[in-house]
């Protein structure tokens, strides 16, 4: 159901301004005294049929002024809307809610059909949490990453300025380890309970694509003493949003290395790249394209099923001497953060 709140409801105390063009309507009517005259019966009629429509023309231009003047105490008074249910849970609890937005790199893998990542549908599904949330509860906002960083620590009630914060987060190159992350959690949730102790309640909401860089530390723990999961539940609720995104192909490169076979003072180079293949379409051909000093060089094709790891060499002869810059580029993917690798190394004389 539709509600209207008002910031500012003194205002509506100026209602009685409705009252004047009502007034005004009243005092300009005109009274007559009737005398009867054979000779103007016909221009009476003539003027009745005037004045009817005169009498319509003032009763609309009456309520136009009415509808204007209300328009105007309504604006002056702030109106705001929103949603109002009748459930108690519109009523705050004195909850303390614990954003946890996974910010990890395979947070950028995009979705096949819908084109968004799972960052974004994250995001997306936080702010329609917190547009959920009555006035009263709090928020705090952490993130899972290379390191873990309190976005909104000290928790805050104004959640225009939770969604703003939200908005402006950036996935991260790296992994990440909730087992930390929930540890922190914890920690807070016990501070603001002593800092502000009409906070009864905590839920910790973690938004994440499940992947296992970011869960390895945590699995077989939820039940040992000391588990930083265990301990959130016993002080409130814990949910996982799932977030996951079905990509059309993803692969990465594990890491490029180089080597000398003829020994270091030899004139050849091979460059090794390790891909590993992640998700992969039944039709797809993907390959793997070389730039040596920013110069492409060459594209090889990878014959690689999803789950199985592969190694794609380079061979290099002649090269000058020097530093030489080597680039391995997969071919576009949903994710396209792990897609590309450089190494420097040095070419010895020839």
């Amino acid at each position: 159901m539709l509600a209207l709140i008002l910031e500012s409801p003194e205002r509506l105390w100026w209602s009685f301004v409705l009252l004047v063009p009502l007034l005004i309507h009243l005092l300009r009517r005109r009274h007559y005294h009737q005398h009867g005259w054979a000779a103007m019966e016909f221009v009476v009629r003539a003027m009745q049929e005037k004045s009817q429509k005169a009498r319509l023309q003032r009763l609309v231009l009456m309520i136009v002024r009415v509808f204007i003047l209300a328009l105007f105490l309504l604006a002056v008074s702030s109106p705001q809307s929103g949603v109002s249910k009748f459930d108690v849970d519109n009523i705050s609890s004195g909850t303390h809610y614990v954003f946890i937005l996974d910010a990890s790199y395979s947070m950028g893998t995009i979705d096949q059909v819908s084109g968004d990542s799972a960052f974004e549908i994250a995001k997306q599904e936080a702010f329609e949490l917190l547009h959920r949330l009555p006035p009263g509860d709090v928020v705090s906002v952490l993130t899972i990453g290379d390191f873990e960083r309190w976005v909104i620590e000290s928790p805050a009630n104004d959640f225009q300025e939770v969604v703003v914060a939200i908005d402006e987060i950036e996935l991260q190159v790296g992994g990440g380890n909730v087992k930390t992350v929930l540890e922190s959690t914890a920690d807070l949730i016990l501070e603001s309970r002593q800092a502000h102790p009409d906070l009864l309640h905590s839920h910790v909401m973690v938004f994440t694509d499940l992947e296992q860089n970011v869960w390895t530390g945590l699995v077989g723990e939820e039940s040992e003493d000391g588990s930083p999961l265990k301990r959130l539940k016993e002080l409130g609720q814990v949910s996982v949003v799932g977030c996951q995104v079905d990509p059309r192909s993803n692969l990465a490169l594990k890491s490029l290395t180089c080597s000398y076979p003829q020994g270091a003072f030899a004139k050849d180079v091979v460059v090794m790249a390790e891909v590993e293949c992640y998700y992969q379409e039944e039709a797809a051909s993907p390959g793997i394209s070389w730039y040596v000093d920013n110069q492409f060089i060459r594209r090889d094709e990878l014959e690689i099923q999803q789950g199985q790891l592969s190694t794609i060499s380079l061979p290099l002869n002649n090269l000058d001497s020097g530093s030489h810059q080597v680039e391995a580029r997969l071919d576009d993917d949903s994710l396209a953060i792990d897609n590309s690798r450089w190494i420097v190394f040095d070419s010895p004389a020839k």
